[in-house]
């Protein structure tokens, strides 16, 4: 059976059949997630080998990344980590609600209920752009991002994924704050 390169881990309908076999590879694509970063030479190998003098070279960073990743998930548990994103929403969500009380109109993009538990989107006051938003959060040390497209500069994106708790994020959701009041 050939397999297709998945595009994110749960759109991959194969992946536990197959956790335990060898990744097969074209031109250095690996074309399904593998577990283990010992695969990541050989895949190396089959790129050079599939590619003899390309300019191009596989990315083994994002390999190591992602073992890490994959074995601090393993530590915690998939459902621990779940539940530590939705803690951090919930905290956004109340920190939003805060902000709106105290007059600074910002709001969610998405409705309650839509909304990631990874990133929360913030549509700004008419008056703010997103870019000048973002850059005084990053002098105070933290990095947001703007919305892209024709939010641009209506949105801000603040993430709460990964190695994040709410202890992390708080210190980043002052700083956004102070970026919003103009501090």
């Amino acid at each position: 059976m050939r397999h297709r390169r998945a595009r994110t881990i749960g759109e991959h309908r194969h992946l536990r059949k197959h956790d335990r076999q060898r990744p097969r590879t074209r031109r250095g694509y690996i074309t399904w997630l593998p577990t283990r970063i010992e695969l990541v030479f050989e895949c190396a190998e089959a790129f050079e080998a599939a590619v003899p003098a390309s300019q191009r070279v596989p990315e083994c960073r994002l390999l190591y990344a992602t073992d890490r990743q994959l074995e601090a998930i393993r530590a915690e548990g998939i459902e621990g980590r779940w539940a530590r994103h939705a803690e951090m929403l919930a905290r956004t969500e109340e920190w939003v609600e805060q902000l709106r009380g105290s007059g600074v109109k910002v709001s969610y993009l998405c409705r309650s209920g839509e909304r990631s538990p990874t990133v929360s989107t913030l549509t700004l006051p008419e008056d703010l752009k997103a870019s000048a938003v973002v850059k005084r959060v990053a002098e105070l040390g933290f990095v947001i991002g703007t919305g892209s497209g024709a939010l641009k500069e209506k949105t801000i994106r603040i993430g709460h994924m990964g190695d994040h708790s709410v202890d992390t994020l708080e210190p980043c959701l002052d700083a956004v704050e102070k970026a919003l009041r103009g501090r």
